[in-house]
């Protein structure tokens, strides 16, 4: 057999993104500050992207 190293990586690495994508769904779904918090962030980010927006920068 072929040396496993990288496709064990990656297998690992994906199921990692899976478990913390789901943990941070379900803080989305259960955790009232934690969905207020995303919302913040998510007002600060847009925020900081149309300032870029008007200053002229790229994106």
């Amino acid at each position: 057999m072929g040396d496993r190293r990288g496709q064990s990586f990656l297998e690992y690495l994906l199921v990692i993104t899976a478990v913390t994508a789901a943990v941070v769904v379900a803080a989305y779904f259960t955790l009232p500050d934690f969905q207020v918090g995303l919302k913040s962030l998510a007002q600060d980010g847009s925020a900081w992207m149309e300032q870029r927006k008007r200053q002229g920068a790229s994106p």
